[in-house]
């Protein structure tokens, strides 16, 4: 499903809110992610996604929890 995202993206240049807790996830579809905090939800972090597209599911073997264990806590 990931890749149909993505290609339907491509395709239409579209703004898309994606709703997810997987971290990789965010990264493969998002050209920025906002991290909520436990309840009451607030915004937490912000981290621009700066990888061009199409981008391969091997981009977020890079980032993720490795490259911001802080963040995602």
């Amino acid at each position: 499903m990931q890749d149909e995202v993505q290609a339907i993206w491509l395709k239409t240049q579209k703004t898309v809110l994606l709703i997810t807790h997987d971290i990789d996830e965010a990264i493969y579809l998002s050209d920025r992610v906002i991290v909520f905090t436990a309840r009451p939800g607030q915004i937490k972090d912000e981290v621009t996604i700066s990888f061009d597209r199409p981008r391969s599911l091997d981009v977020t073997e890079h980032l993720g929890l490795r490259l911001w264990p802080e963040r995602f806590q």
